[in-house]
């Protein structure tokens, strides 16, 4: 069985940012599964580390702008076929919409017990019809469809007209992943840079930039109406882009820019040691579509790895979790007061109290909310695939 190579396919630079997109390829590396990822990087990489082994990558330079992109597709199309021709026992994995228009081009003349396709997003055709035309076909095309999240899956299924729902596979970090522990003096440190010290004070973190998909007008307004104890903190800041001046300036008029520390776009590992060293971890979303309403983010587990409780919106997926393991509050993303009242809840807490806290969600994030939990699924359909081919 082990002969049979897994080719996985995707837009993504494994080497940069979270390790989500990627994790399906990593697990099954690491169960020892023959695998080679086609991707974007510098061609002369034939091999990457991660923090649970190795896999061999076929890489395509990806260049700026529109037609850079497109000339990454060609290269994606002539790469699959020198593939499809040469490997007649390959299993296709697709990870993501924006390959499957070279998907579509390549591998209809491809069993369809030889695709898998697994995506962590739902495109919703009426605001993505380019993506949700291939990504349709190739869906129905393939012999098993893998989504992260329940309703999505149900939307996908019935929008799509898939022949069966998609298996779930949560996104998430396996139990394994190195996770930096809680750093009290790159904590004091962030404390140092709106001149503060000493125990009580509360770090907010916010992965990402304060902007309008991540609820930045309503967090500043709710940080505002709080104790001056709460600090808020901001990553991917380039003070030269529109968005960061409009929320600077926002911040400034609000009178709370001293307790909002901006800092730039960070590599992952160095991401979770910032997360590590806060309180409260936001995780808003704006209820702008089925992909948003019925989210399923990996920062979920990231923050639970660091021992953070969650301030979320009130949807049904992510309000049922939240409820369900007692990971944080789920709120009105559109209400700067319920925001307000979420974050000095979890806030209001004691030390004592938020690392026993710390403890629990630790715990959860590497049982019940690790992607092993899940993730034998991937590997039975993989074994069902091989044996099929």
């Amino acid at each position: 069985m082990s002969e049979k190579k897994i080719l996985f396919i995707s837009s993504i630079n494994p080497e940069e940012g979270a390790p989500h997109h990627f994790m399906a390829a990593f697990y099954l590396s690491h169960k020892g599964h023959s695998l080679r990822s086609v991707c974007v990087g510098p061609a002369s990489r034939a091999l990457i580390n991660f923090p649970l082994g190795q896999i061999m990558v076929t890489s395509i330079p990806e260049r700026r702008g529109i037609a850079g992109r497109l000339l990454w597709h060609v290269s994606l199309v002539f790469k699959l076929v020198k593939m499809q021709l040469t490997s007649n026992k390959c299993l296709f994995y697709i990870q993501g919409s924006v390959v499957t228009p070279a998907i579509f081009l390549v591998l209809f003349a491809v069993g369809r017990n030889r695709l898998v396709y697994h995506t962590q997003d739902y495109l919703e055709p009426g605001r993505h019809p380019f993506w949700a035309y291939f990504e349709k076909r190739v869906a129905r095309r393939a012999g098993h469809v893998i989504c992260n999240e329940p309703n999505r899956a149900r939307f996908m299924a019935s929008s799509y007209q898939l022949k069966a729902m998609p298996t779930i596979v949560r996104t998430a970090l396996p139990r394994d992943w190195p996770v930096p522990e809680r750093d009290e003096k790159l904590r004091q440190s962030l404390l140092q840079r709106v001149n503060r010290s000493g125990d009580g004070q509360r770090l907010v973190m916010v992965q990402g930039f304060l902007g309008k998909l991540r609820g930045g007008p309503q967090i500043i307004e709710a940080l505002a109406s709080l104790p001056d104890n709460f600090i808020l903190v901001t990553t991917s800041a380039q003070a030269d882009s529109q968005e960061y001046k409009i929320y600077h300036e926002q911040a400034g008029q609000s009178g709370i820019l001293e307790r909002i520390i901006f800092l730039p776009t960070l590599e992952f590992t160095e991401l979770l040691q910032y997360t590590a060293a806060c309180d409260i971890g936001m995780m808003l979303y704006p209820n702008d579509g089925v992909g948003n309403f019925y989210q399923a983010p990996g920062k979920l587990t990231e923050f639970m790895r660091c021992g953070l409780h969650i301030v979320t919106s009130n949807f049904p997926g992510l309000e049922l979790l939240t409820l369900k393991y007692g990971i944080g509050i789920a709120c009105d993303p559109e209400s700067s007061t319920d925001i307000a009242a979420a974050i000095l809840k979890l806030g209001s807490r004691s030390d004592h109290e938020l690392a026993q806290e710390r403890a629990r969600l630790k715990t959860l994030a590497t049982t019940e909310f690790a992607y092993e939990s899940q993730a034998w699924q991937i590997e039975e359909i993989v074994n069902k695939v091989k044996c099929e081919i």
